[in-house]
């Protein structure tokens, strides 16, 4: 991040922001020299995409929350005797 030209130089904290089920949330911050909302979304896609190749270099990967539901319990869904 300390070489991206659209970065307001020395502004971009990485902080630990919470632990969950997942594992870390990490909270980056980083004043964008964008006006146009466009160009920001673009920024912002670069940064993004270098976090997850410096994650990735480091040998590690992203936590991916997958939620299931167990459709063989509930109401209506009891064992019957044949």
């Amino acid at each position: 991040m300390q070489d991206h030209s659209k970065l307001e130089p020395a502004t971009y904290p990485v902080r630990l922001s919470g632990l969950n089920k997942s594992g870390f949330e990490l909270e980056l911050f980083a004043y964008v020299l964008e006006t146009e909302f466009d160009a920001f979304l673009q920024v912002q896609e670069e940064l993004l995409l270098q976090v997850v190749d410096v994650v990735e270099a480091s040998g590690t990967s992203f936590a991916l929350l997958i939620e299931g539901r167990d459709t063989t319990k509930g109401p209506g869904l009891e064992k019957t005797e044949s």
